[in-house]
């Protein structure tokens, strides 16, 4: 099975380069005819990931954070369609926060890690699909394997980009969020999910959520599933800076938060529009702004996963 690994030299905060010679000794060992390259910017490992598949890979292994996952996934499809359906994503976490591949028990040893590349299996997991407009101008179309985050989460990204991530995903975050948040205004967003029209509302924040956690451990969506074929949605309403910081731990803690301004559903798509500049990420990029749509595709990309 042909395996090609894509490597993002700057994740974590750049000390996946100085490793990499060692974790390559290492895959080398149990990878027989491991091919690889190094990443060169944003957007490189979707085009990197996109060129092994058409050139026969099996495999394409990411070596990363949760940004590099999601450039490689990309990498996966082609003008709507998969490249390569019984190919399959592998993750090797290296980054400032890995929380799609802690959900799915990948270790961060890379070590455990490597030992789940060639013993585990491949399971079909959901993917998000995003259309939105992106820096631009222009329209873009996306896939996220884990979180969607409009309004404050989109700011708070853009600003821990910005900054250093040397301390780590938890300190890196709660940091970008604590200065966003003595900025940021609630926005007005209107929102439908599936078929019904939720109306024009001022919001805070809207977690669209394949995956349980994002930003080193807010768990945005506890019960998400990946093969449930749905979105869970955590809405954050007209809430203020207080209410904010008293509620905010109960995120990490995984514990519901009850406020009338806060609620959650679960659906298979999601249109959000706005009168102002309301930034989205996905899985901690930052690439655009509303409007916007998110699709569910059930199984719609196999990842390699633990074999129990």
């Amino acid at each position: 099975m042909s395996t090609f690994a894509i490597v993002n030299p700057a994740s974590d905060n750049g000390t996946t380069a100085t490793r990499w010679r060692k974790i390559l000794t290492l895959l080398e060992e149990r990878v027989p005819g491991l091919e690889w390259k190094f990443t060169e910017g944003p957007g490189h490992a979707t085009e990197i990931a996109r060129e092994a598949l058409h050139a026969g890979a099996a495999r394409v292994v990411s070596v990363g954070g949760d940004g590099t996952n999601n450039e490689v996934a990309n990498g996966f499809f082609e003008s709507g369609r998969s490249v390569n359906e019984k190919a399959v994503l592998c993750m090797l976490p290296s980054g400032t926060a890995c929380d799609f591949a802690k959900m799915l028990s990948i270790p961060k040893s890379i070590e455990a890690a490597t030992d789940v590349l060639v013993n585990g299996r491949a399971k079909s997991c959901d993917l998000g699909k995003a259309s939105f407009l992106g820096h631009d101008g222009n329209t873009v179309e996306r896939y996220f394997l884990n979180v969607a985050d409009i309004g404050i989460g989109g700011e708070t990204v853009a600003c821990v980009n910005r900054t250093t991530k040397a301390f780590g995903p938890l300190v890196s975050y709660l940091y970008g969020f604590l200065v966003t948040l003595v900025r940021y205004k609630n926005k007005p967003v209107q929102l439908t999910l599936d078929d019904k029209d939720l109306g024009n509302r001022i919001i805070r924040a809207v977690a669209i959520s394949n995956g349980k956690c994002c930003g080193g451990g807010i768990q945005v969506a506890p019960e998400a599933s990946v093969d449930d074929g749905l979105f869970d949605i955590l809405l954050v309403g007209n809430i203020g800076y207080l209410d904010t910081l008293r509620h905010f731990p109960k995120l990490y803690a995984g514990k519901s938060i009850v406020h009338r301004e806060v609620s959650t559903m679960r659906g298979k798509y999601v249109s959000a529009t706005s009168s102002e500049e309301v930034l989205i990420d996905f899985d901690g990029e930052q690439p655009g702004t509303l409007p916007a749509t998110f699709e569910m595709i059930p199984g719609g990309i196999k990842i390699q996963v633990p074999a129990k």
